[in-house]
C-alpha cells in the first residue's frame, strides 16, 4: 500500500469502507480500536472476503494483529476464535492464510 493511499483512507468516511479498506490499513498498524471491531463485524458475515487476490484476505489481516492489542481486547480476540472455528470447521483450514 502506498502512503498516498493510506492518506486517501484516513479521509475516507468510515462508513465507506470496504473490506480492501480495512485490510489495508490493519496491515499499516493504524486505528487497531476502531477498525478491528469493523473487520470483525464483516467477517462475521463473511470470513471468505477477498479484498485482494489471497481468498480470505480480511481474515490473514485481522488475524496478524499483535498478541498486544487482543490481550487487551478479550472479547475481539474470542469473537476472531469464534470466526477462525467456523471456517476450520467449513473445511478451509489448509486454504486460507497461515496465521489463522
Amino acid at each position: 500500500m502506498t502512503i498516498k493511499r493510506c492518506m486517501w483512507l484516513r479521509r475516507k468516511p468510515l462508513g465507506e469502507f470496504d473490506d480492501a479498506d480495512l485490510g489495508d490499513l490493519i496491515m499499516q498498524r493504524i486505528s487497531w480500536p476502531i477498525l478491528v471491531p469493523m473487520a470483525l463485524g464483516m467477517l462475521a458475515v463473511n470470513p471468505w472476503l477477498d479484498c485482494r487476490v489471497v481468498t480470505a484476505a480480511l481474515l490473514c489481516d485481522t488475524a496478524g494483529v499483535e498478541d498486544k492489542y487482543w490481550q487487551a481486547h478479550p472479547d475481539q480476540a474470542a469473537e476472531l476464535e469464534g470466526i477462525v472455528e467456523k471456517v476450520i470447521l467449513a473445511g478451509a483450514s489448509g486454504s486460507v492464510c497461515q496465521d489463522v
